[in-house]
């Protein structure tokens, strides 16, 4: 009976060994038969820098694939892509704002998913074999906003609001970092400057400083790292009244004369502080606006305005605004003059 059971296990033991060296067998022969297919698949871009807007066409193309017929299950498209590496495009390096190329495919560019025996190659790529790749920088122009800190000397003030040279610069960022940033300033961007310390100046001057750009936001040309910011200074003017200023009425007829009332007016002036104290009525006179009529018996008003003399200063007359002049016309009347 022992001999009888001995017997049985040694003949399953030789039936499983048959059996396993049939599998190994077949799997060996398996693993020489090779066989190749077409297959379609997509094309991907990796590590495209985020300020651009990429596009690729087309966004397929058919491989050949060559394989074991034991790994027949494992070929099949989403096993399968081409992937293309904008790092290795030089456009990039250099910044250009706009790129239009064409990347040549090989079978180097093809990704297999881990699942994928490294006994399965690619041998080719049929068609199309050349992608072409466009891409554009998001771009947008930020405003400059000089920052002023500081007080001017006593007795000046800022002529008119700092301005930045240039006023404005080109900016570059994901399109929602820019969309983001104008939605809160009310549709645009705006780059402050470092402070500008205007203390103690008495004069328009300029600033070379530096831009302010927030983290995720890139200037599109470096060199605009650093602005001018320009602060026109200008004396504190005001307003003052002069008095007794004569009225003088020419005429080139001969043989009349010229009757007319008030004889001085008063006007108003703005001028800088420095200037406004030592103006006084010798500076100025009050004439016709218009010629007058000379005929004898004219008689009406006549409208006048104020003037500076001859002798006062260009570089005084160029700072000192004329406001108004009381009463703004005479009355008068044309003679004939009076003969001996």
């Amino acid at each position: 009976m022992r001999t009888k059971r001995h017997r049985i296990s040694s003949d399953f033991i030789l039936i499983l060994s048959s059996l396993l060296i049939a599998f190994v067998i077949w799997l060996i022969a398996a693993e020489a038969d090779i066989e190749s297919d077409n297959l379609t698949v997509s094309v991907e871009v990796i590590n495209a820098p985020e300020n651009y807007d990429i596009e690729i066409a087309p966004k397929e193309t058919i491989i050949t694939v060559q394989y074991p017929k034991a790994q027949k299950s494992s070929i099949i498209a989403p096993n399968f892509k081409v992937v293309i590496d904008l790092n290795n495009l030089p456009e990039f390096t250099r910044r250009e704002q706009v790129i239009s190329t064409t990347w040549l495919l090989t079978p180097i560019d093809v990704v297999k998913n881990r699942n994928v025996s490294d006994r399965v190659k690619v041998i080719e790529i049929v068609q199309p074999k050349r992608i072409s790749i466009r891409a554009k920088m998001n771009i947008e122009w930020a405003e400059v906003k000089p920052v002023i800190r500081g007080k001017l000397k006593e007795g000046f003030r800022i002529a008119e609001s700092p301005r930045a040279q240039p006023p404005r610069v080109k900016v570059t960022a994901p399109a929602k970092t820019l969309q983001i940033l104008k939605e809160v300033n009310n549709g645009k961007i705006v780059l402050k400057t470092d402070e500008v310390d205007i203390s103690g100046e008495s004069s328009s001057f300029f600033r070379t400083v530096k831009l302010n750009v927030p983290r995720g936001l890139e200037l599109v040309n470096p060199e605009d790292e650093f602005v001018q910011v320009i602060v026109g200074v200008a004396e504190v003017e005001k307003i003052k009244k002069i008095h007794s200023v004569p009225i003088e009425i020419k005429t080139f007829t001969q043989n009349i004369e010229t009757v007319y009332s008030p004889k001085t007016a008063t006007i108003e002036v703005k001028a800088p502080l420095s200037i406004i104290k030592d103006l006084s009525a010798s500076d100025f006179y009050c004439e016709p606006v218009q010629p007058i009529d000379e005929t004898v018996g004219f008689h009406g008003k006549v409208a006048i305005e104020a003037k500076f003399r001859e002798d006062v200063s260009p570089s005084i007359k160029e700072k000192v605004g004329i406001i108004s002049v009381k009463p703004e016309a005479v009355e008068l009347e044309i003679k004939q003059a009076k003969t001996e």
